[in-house]
């Protein structure tokens, strides 16, 4: 184990205007991607965190990483440079191109909705694993952080075989705005205590608030995944928020042991009629919205009540 920045590959970074074009020292090159990170716009990891599957799946609960996983085709949809004649047939450089990516995906028309939530102009960079479980982006400002590769337009497309196929590609197109962060890679390696292909997505679980009636301690919730509909059970009451009128007012016990999924939470302060009561599935010991059960990363949106 050992921290982000002296694990990082150093080989490309350099700030010289001609490099050495030896190879000798370099490392194993980045693979075939198999899966993507969506990591929030400018987003720079803490180098002096040891990086462990734990570490990095802790990232994605608190909402700092997307994994797009199943990964069934990449396609490139690069823009190549474009010159300018000045002149008896000399040209001149006029633009650098741009690298640019087709992902497909065999995840199901559900996970169409789930990219068009990602999709956008610039909200997210990116990075990408290989089956090795190499991490690759690129450095930061600093020349020793790890960030991801700075995206322009990432946008979902229509699903390919819809109605032709028995089943269908889920499309996402992007486009990298800055060639040279491409060159200027970063690569985190595997090693005994990390590995990129364990890092898992969020599930999205859908919550359903009883209404509560005056002077009630208790709230019940039901939780099911969004995707599927069977009933979500594990998670703990400290792994709910619960407010009061926009007032946090958690729950102190509580638990979904006599019927799966539904639970109810006790030690809820007495509410009144009228009372406005929200919840969600939060992290409190973190501070986060995302919450791990197991081995496995969940959020949920926010539900209200108005208390009967």
């Amino acid at each position: 184990m050992s921290n982000l920045d002296s694990s990082l590959n150093k080989a490309v970074f350099a700030t010289s205007n001609n490099l050495g074009t030896g190879t000798k020292g370099a490392k194993a090159f980045f693979k075939k991607a198999k899966k993507f990170y969506l990591v929030e716009a400018d987003y720079v990891f803490d180098g002096t965190i040891d990086w462990t599957d734990v570490y990095a799946n802790q990232l994605v609960a608190a909402g700092k990483i997307h994994v797009l996983e199943d990964v069934a085709v990449v396609e490139p949809e690069d823009v190549q440079n474009s010159y300018e004649d000045i002149g008896d047939g000399v040209t001149s450089l006029d633009s650098e191109g741009l690298f640019g990516l087709k992902i497909k995906f065999r995840k199901g028309m559900y996970f169409n909705t789930v990219l068009s939530s990602l999709s956008g102009t610039g909200r997210f960079d990116l990075l990408a694993s290989d089956a090795e479980g190499k991490l690759i982006g690129t450095f930061a400002d600093d020349g020793t952080s790890l960030k991801g590769y700075k995206l322009g337009e990432h946008q979902v497309e229509l699903p390919e075989g819809q109605f032709d196929k028995n089943s269908t590609l889920q499309v996402f197109k992007i486009q990298l705005l800055d060639s040279t962060e491409v060159y200027n890679y970063a690569i985190k390696y595997a090693d005994d205590s990390f590995n990129a292909n364990n890092i898992s997505p969020l599930n999205d679980i859908k919550l359903e608030l009883t209404t509560p009636a005056d002077t009630d301690t208790s709230v019940t919730v039901k939780a099911s995944f969004r995707q599927g509909g069977e009933v979500f059970t594990g998670a703990v009451f400290g792994q709910f928020i619960v407010k009061i009128n926009g007032v946090t007012a958690n729950p102190t016990g509580g638990d979904d042991s006599a019927t799966a999924g539904t639970f109810v939470l006790t030690g809820v302060s007495a509410m009144s009629s009228t009372d406005v009561v929200s919840i969600a599935l939060y992290d409190n010991a973190n501070s986060r919205p995302g919450i791990t059960v197991g081995s496995y990363s969940y959020k949920s949106s926010t539900v209200s009540k108005t208390v009967a």
